[in-house]
């Protein structure tokens, strides 16, 4: 019976049996991509309702992150001027050392110049000048401070005693290390 069917016919029945299941698959297709749509919709909706819920405390954890890296940063700088300060009230003062020295001037002593360094936490080397009355005020003004516990070591030339009287002089004074 299919071969009672005209050529041309024939043609027109191949093209549009081809065309009716071309048109069926895209349907199909069609549906299933439709179904698959309806089917992520309800979860697409729920994620952006949570993003927009958790948004707002995800902006205020932002803040309070930014607020406590300043804070953070305002403390390690307050951390290190405690650290500075309390390592320089943790060495005497240098005006210690010179209340200390001037303990020792006397009528017969007039100290001068007073040249004062720091060597790390005790004071280093000290220099002193000044002009003594005569060689017994020059030695008893030593005596008195080698006897002190704040003065390690005094040294002056011998030069210093070369004249009698109105005796100038240059000492070099080593102060105690503080225990």
């Amino acid at each position: 019976m299919i071969n009672l069917i005209p050529a041309e016919a024939k043609k027109h029945l191949v093209r549009e049996y081809w065309v009716r299941s071309v048109t069926a698959w895209f349907f199909l297709w069609a549906f299933a991509l439709a179904l698959g749509v309806a089917v992520l919709v309800p979860s697409y909706v729920l994620i952006n309702l949570q993003v927009k819920a958790y948004d707002s405390s995800a902006q205020s954890a932002d803040e309070k992150n930014a607020n406590f890296e300043t804070v953070a940063k305002e403390l390690e700088r307050a951390s290190n001027t405690a650290a500075a300060l309390s390592d320089h009230f943790s060495h005497p003062s240098m005006t210690s050392f010179l209340s200390i020295l001037k303990e020792f001037e006397s009528n017969d002593i007039n100290v001068t110049q007073i040249m004062l360094s720091r060597d790390g936490q005790a004071a280093g080397p000290v220099s002193m000048s000044g002009v003594a009355d005569s060689r017994q005020a020059l030695a008893a003004f030593r005596a008195r401070m080698l006897e002190s516990e704040h003065i390690e070591s005094v040294d002056f030339p011998i030069s210093n005693l070369a004249k009698d009287k109105e005796i100038p002089f240059e000492m070099t004074i080593t102060m105690a290390k503080k225990k």
